[in-house]
């Protein structure tokens, strides 16, 4: 009975963490979807390669909408008691996985006898991020467009406030994630030589949180000068360079921890 209770706090404790997120994840893509109606761009069922911005804020919110699947999907393994089960083994998903992987799905036996999908949804995970800062240098450059013509306004340059701003939110929460454990943690655990190198990385990710927070207080007084977004754009495109060699790093870690040091996979 002890151990029953156990696990229903634990349930219970997830379910109000998971919860929360879902309620980040929704508050946001409402936000996004009020920048579309104002863009115009709410009705279209696809991107327009015409409006940077409209097109970026699409890109966005597919991203948050698929994190959102997740965690409902998350939810309703918790409401039918399914949520620890493997749906690989039938077994018992370990709770330490769960707190550091919330949306797996497979124990950890299973899933190392797999550690190719490691490496794809790593692959998907900077795929989708890569994504999201070519966005936002386009919006940006659109935005220097804009002022240079004369044609920027505080509504059309809101948007791109508002994306850099979500941005500055979400590399933290990545970096959150990346720290409490997950792949790289399990990798590291495989291959212990890598942790001098892993933890140079995880050093870095206070100091790309304040310089994107800087880039967003930049671009809060920037108003309607060119000149402002100009160095806002060359500000950017170097996080951006340094941001995407971070996450090369760690999915050279990965890979090589993976298929060096555990013999390759078939």
């Amino acid at each position: 009975m002890e151990a029953e209770a156990v696990l229903v706090t634990y349930f219970e404790n997830t379910r109000v963490q998971l919860s929360t997120r879902r309620s980040e994840l929704e508050r946001r893509i409402d936000s996004i979807e009020a920048d579309l109606d104002r863009h115009g761009a709410h009705e279209r069922s696809a991107p327009d390669p015409q409006d940077p911005a409209g097109s970026v804020l699409h890109d966005y919110m597919g991203t948050l909408r698929r994190e959102l699947g997740l965690v409902e999907s998350a939810l309703r393994r918790i409401g039918s008691r399914e949520y620890d089960c493997c749906m690989q083994c039938a077994g018992t998903i370990q709770a330490e996985r769960l707190e550091r992987l919330p949306y797996a799905v497979n124990c950890t036996t299973c899933s190392s006898s797999f550690p190719i999908e490691y490496i794809h949804q790593l692959r998907g995970h900077h795929s989708s991020l890569r994504r999201m800062i070519f966005s936002v240098l386009r919006i940006i450059e659109d935005a220097v467009m804009r002022c240079r013509a004369s044609e920027a306004t505080e509504a059309s340059l809101a948007p791109t406030l508002a994306l850099i701003a979500d941005l500055s939110r979400e590399l933290p929460e990545r970096f959150q994630i990346e720290e409490a454990g997950g792949h790289l943690a399990e990798a590291l655990a495989a291959a212990p030589r890598f942790t001098n190198r892993a933890t140079r990385l995880v050093q870095q990710h206070q100091e790309f949180s304040h310089r994107i927070q800087a880039i967003v207080k930049e671009a809060e007084s920037a108003a309607q000068s060119d000149s402002a977004w100009v160095q806002i754009h060359a500000h950017f495109r170097v996080l951006s360079l340094d941001l995407l060699a971070h996450e090369q790093a760690e999915a050279d870690i990965l890979e090589s921890a993976f298929l060096d040091d555990l013999g390759g996979v078939d």
